[in-house]
C-alpha cells in the first residue's frame, strides 16, 4: 500500500481491507513507509526508501514479526541496507520508468541487479520499467522477485498482463 495523498484514518481502513484480501490470496501485505500504519493494520510488513524513516529505527516500531524491505539504488546502499537488517533489498529503478515521479532518476540496470544479488543475502527485488519483454534479463541477473506498476495497472487487460510477466519468469527461470 502506497499512498501519499488520503488521510490517515481512511488509510487505515483501506489497509485493513488490502491485508484481508492479502491473506486470502497468500500475499503478503506490504505498507509503503508508514510504521503507524503497518503496526495498527497487522501488515506482514513495510517498504521504506533511503529519505524515509531510518531502517533501524522503523524496525523498532514494528512488531517481531513484521518485516522491512529497504529500497537501494546502489550496490553499496543495498550493503548497508543489509548491514542495518533490511529483510530483502529493492534494487531500482532498474529501467527508465515514469511511474511514481521517477522520470529523472537514472536507470541503473540489470547488471546492478546482478552485482546487489552477489553482493547481499537477503532477496533482490528488481523495480522499475519492468517490462514482459525485459523481465527474463531481470531474472536472469538474479532477482529474486519484481515489483511492478505500470505493466500491469496501465495494462487494457492488468489480469492478462500479470500472467504474461508470470509465464515470462517462469520461462527465464527455465
Amino acid at each position: 500500500l502506497r499512498d501519499k495523498s488520503t488521510d490517515k484514518g481512511d488509510m487505515l481502513t483501506t489497509a485493513a481491507k488490502m491485508k484481508a484480501l492479502c491473506e486470502e490470496h497468500d500475499a503478503l501485505f506490504i505498507v509503503n513507509d508508514d510504521a503507524d500504519i503497518t503496526v495498527l493494520s497487522a501488515a506482514h510488513g513495510m517498504h521504506i526508501g533511503q529519505e524515509d524513516l531510518p531502517l533501524i529505527e522503523a524496525r523498532s516500531v514494528l512488531e517481531t514479526p513484521q518485516i522491512v524491505g529497504c529500497s537501494s539504488n546502489t550496490v553499496e546502499e543495498a550493503i548497508q541496507a543489509q548491514a542495518d537488517g533490511a529483510d530483502y533489498i529493492a534494487i531500482g529503478a532498474v529501467f527508465a520508468t515514469n511511474t511514481m515521479g521517477k522520470t529523472a532518476r537514472k536507470a541503473v540496470g540489470v547488471d546492478t541487479v546482478r552485482r546487489v544479488k552477489e553482493s547481499v543475502s537477503p532477496p533482490v527485488v528488481a523495480i522499475g520499467g519492468i517490462t514482459v519483454s525485459n523481465v527474463p534479463d531481470v531474472v536472469r541477473a538474479g532477482a529474486d522477485c519484481i515489483a511492478v506498476v505500470s505493466s500491469a495497472t496501465m495494462a487494457v487487460d492488468p489480469e492478462a498482463a500479470t500472467k504474461a510477466l508470470l509465464d515470462a519468469i517462469e520461462a527465464a527461470r527455465h
